[in-house]
């Protein structure tokens, strides 16, 4: 029982029925921006842009496949992120996304799935300056007789990042700036937004990056701060360290969280071929979690 308590408290709105946003749900995906400690908003003009930060998409000039599997810490609770990125043509970029995040328990007596199917755009308002959205379709099934079975909804994500001078950004994210879920009941309930921004430091052409972010929610307005630092060696190797500090109330989902990561960067001809490690220290029931992504640009 108290395993099964535990997951439901850090599974994230849509398990709490919106009460409030667990540790899982506030994480994000993409190991190299958690290697960076989630201080990623500024620093995406990756394919990581198309969760951290869209309207970094319209410096993105490239094609790319990015996905992510993992699973939160020793819970039968796993996530998945897979998207398709196509760079800015002078029409901006933009990117389709899947989402998953799933429990079993029990021998799948108990189980748990959520799904998100998301366009992501980007595009330019000034030669410096960006804006940029996601708009989510959700899925959310059930047997968990704390939640009312299946539910269908929608979501709308908002983005800016400026860029005054070449080593320096300045981004801003709004996740579920408005987003809906009807459930099977004919409940209808709002998914809390988060917000974070801040701002990002490179050196040397991007060979070393500094970030330092803030995040938010509707409840508290301050509830992070995120320092991250990624450091390249020719270009050939990314070390990465991240730190979120966690303002809110201490509790399992709320403790301080250490991360490091490390990045391979393979270039064959016009392709590059990217694989990203992060390690996240979390306090608590959770524990080391780790998590491995991959990019393919072309």
């Amino acid at each position: 029982m108290k395993k099964f308590i535990c997951i439901l408290m850090i599974l994230g709105p849509v398990s709490l029925q919106g009460a409030r946003r667990g540790a899982f749900a506030s994480l994000g995906y993409d190991a190299q921006a958690l290697g960076m400690g989630g201080a990623f908003v500024s620093v995406a003009q990756t394919p990581g842009a198309s969760y951290w930060n869209p309207a970094g998409l319209a410096w993105f000039q490239k094609r790319a496949i990015t996905g992510m599997f993992g699973r939160l810490g020793p819970f039968p609770v796993f996530s998945g992120y897979l998207a398709v990125l196509e760079g800015n043509q002078g029409l901006g970029g933009g990117a389709l996304t899947w989402e998953y995040r799933g429990i079993k328990m029990y021998d799948g007596e108990v189980s748990m799935a959520e799904n998100a199917f998301s366009y992501s755009w980007g595009n330019f308002m000034a030669p410096n300056l960006a804006v940029g959205f996601r708009a989510k379709a959700l899925w959310v099934s059930s047997t968990f007789e704390t939640i009312d079975g299946h539910a269908k909804g929608f979501g709308l994500d908002l983005s800016a990042l400026f860029q005054p001078f070449p080593n320096l950004r300045l981004g801003a994210m709004i996740w579920d700036l408005f987003s809906r879920l009807k459930w099977a009941t004919g409940r209808t309930e709002a998914i809390p937004f988060i917000y974070q921004a801040g701002g990002s430091f490179s050196l040397l052409q991007d060979q070393l990056i500094v970030a330092v972010e803030a995040r938010g929610e509707p409840e508290d307005y301050l509830t992070e701060v995120r320092l991250g630092t990624q450091a390249r060696v020719l270009n050939l190797l990314a070390l990465r360290l991240g730190y979120m500090a966690k303002l809110g109330n201490p509790g399992t989902d709320e403790a301080d969280v250490l991360t490091a990561g490390v990045g391979f960067l393979i270039h064959r001809g016009p392709a590059q071929y990217n694989l990203d490690y992060a390690f996240l220290n979390m306090s608590g029931v959770l524990g080391a979690m780790h998590r491995i992504s991959f990019n393919i640009l072309w």
